[in-house]
């Protein structure tokens, strides 16, 4: 009985497609100096190609896909593709408007012409033969247009530092339309970092970036002065009418370890539930996309309405891998953080990724007191 189990799951496995090898080592690229080709492929956000001209990519086997990671992404780009020495011909165009790291399909070229529209900066290129995408290949769908569930996270890694499962459990397990905001991207390069980590947590839409400067605030009454509040409170309003969370989920109001960013991330959450309701607050985002009453605000370590998750159910679309440990490689993405000391805070800690508290409601408390979507009819 083992061997026939053994031979069927072989010749499962002989079934499945094969994956797209990266031939990017196999490839060639130019012009430009060698600093700058070197900076395509040596997997370092920090570093970058910055040519005015067209990017010319060889290969030793036929082109099939290009995964490009920007620092600078450029008002469009076109792609040309070249086979057996013939002709040039159109085999991509890319508009204005695209994700920082994007995924261009080919039609198996021997040589290929990137041709970006105004200032760029590449950051990395892979380089892919024939066969299925690798998972790995990011291909992001636009941001949500209606959410089940909005993340607000005051910078990139807090989203795992501090919400640990969530990702996994309710994007990657459950498929929800989860939506995560950022207030800060420090730099390009935590930009990507933030992009690597939600791809790893099964996170397929785009997120958004609020663009305010990331220091570190000892208040929220700082936070709040170095980005303006009216300004803070128009980005999370706008977030709200615009995507129609059911849920909020964000940091604790005491900022976890006090800092003051989290801190105003939870403050401008609770209070922007009855601004983006009421047609009176806001005109201008009203005009655009009317009101819009969030059902549920879970605030981190709240004791108000308390609620313990759990992220240790194993989730079959991680390979049986918890939520927790799911998010735990997504921080190993955040590289650029390593240094602090920051890790994903476990149940036993001070800062554990379980608990949250429901500080708002319009359907009624949690009585399982495990789900964010609790009394959230099925869409």
């Amino acid at each position: 009985m083992k061997r026939l189990l053994l031979l069927i799951g072989l010749l499962l496995l002989l079934c499945l497609p094969a994956l797209g090898e990266d031939i990017t080592a196999a490839s060639s690229f130019s012009p430009g100096t060698n600093k700058a080709l070197r900076a395509l492929t040596d997997r370092d956000y920090t570093t970058h190609w910055a040519g005015s001209g067209a990017l010319t990519i060889k290969a030793d086997q036929p082109i099939h896909g290009l995964y490009l990671c920007w620092s600078l992404r450029p008002k469009g780009y076109t792609v040309e593709g070249q086979a057996q020495g013939g002709q040039w011909q159109s085999a991509a165009t890319a508009a204005e408007q695209g994700f920082a790291h994007e995924y261009v399909p080919l039609d198996g070229f021997d040589a290929v012409r990137l041709q970006p529209k105004g200032r760029a900066r590449l950051a990395e290129v892979y380089v892919l033969g024939a066969g299925e995408v690798p998972p790995w290949v990011q291909r992001w769908r636009p941001t949500v247009d209606k959410a089940d569930i909005l993340l607000l996270i005051a910078h990139p890694d807090d989203e795992v530092v501090m919400f640990g499962g969530m990702l996994p459990t309710y994007a990657g397990q459950m498929d929800k339309q989860v939506l995560v905001a950022s207030m800060t991207a420090a730099s390009t390069r935590r930009q990507s970092e933030l992009l690597d980590s939600l791809w790893t947590c099964g996170v397929k839409d785009y997120p958004v970036f609020g663009g305010f400067d990331d220091k570190y605030f000892k208040s929220m009454s700082a936070a709040y002065s170095r980005w303006g509040t009216r300004k803070v409170r128009s980005f999370v309003v706008e977030l709200y009418r615009k995507y129609r969370p059911e849920v909020v989920v964000t940091h604790d109001k005491r900022g976890e370890y006090g800092h003051g960013a989290h801190q105003v991330c939870a403050d401008v959450a609770r209070a922007a539930v009855g601004y983006a309701a009421n047609a009176e607050n806001y005109a201008d985002i009203y005009q655009q996309y009317g009101t819009w009453q969030v059902k549920k605000l879970y605030l981190h370590l709240a004791k108000e309405g308390a609620v313990d998750m759990d992220w240790d159910q194993p989730l079959s679309a991680f390979e049986g891998k918890t939520g927790f440990e799911v998010a735990k490689e997504g921080y190993q993405k955040h590289r650029s953080q390593h240094q602090f000391g920051f890790e994903v805070y476990g149940r036993k800690s001070r800062y554990s990724t379980y608990r949250f508290g429901l500080v708002h409601t319009t359907v009624g408390p949690d009585v399982q007191k495990n789900d964010f979507l609790e009394n959230i009819p099925v869409q």
